[in-house]
């Protein structure tokens, strides 16, 4: 709905309130239509998780995070990296020059 001001300016009056010029006493996150609250919220979990899995994957491995493996093919590591993330399922080492497992 579109009104017209005292200037002949036209500005927008929400839906159902025609005398208040916007909602009053309500934060603007609440503003946001649910759908985006919900697309924003995911797409910071997601930023926040795969940043914290980046953070534990041991160099030189790569992690999927997906599918829960770490794959630390053909590094030349001579231990066990002690950082593979606590969720692991698989755990590839082949390639390596160990000397010693644990």
């Amino acid at each position: 709905k579109i009104t017209v001001g005292a200037q002949g300016m036209r500005r927008p009056v929400p839906v159902g309130d025609s005398n208040s010029p916007g909602l009053t006493g309500v934060s603007p996150w609440l503003q946001v239509p649910p759908a985006m609250r919900l697309s924003w919220g995911l797409l910071l979990l997601v930023a926040a998780l795969s940043g914290m899995a980046a953070a534990r994957c041991p160099t030189p491995c790569v992690c999927d995070n997906l599918r829960s493996h770490v794959l630390c093919r053909h590094g030349n590591l001579t231990a066990i990296p002690s950082t593979i993330p606590q969720l692991t399922k698989k755990l590839d080492l082949q390639g390596n020059s160990f000397t010693v497992i644990p």
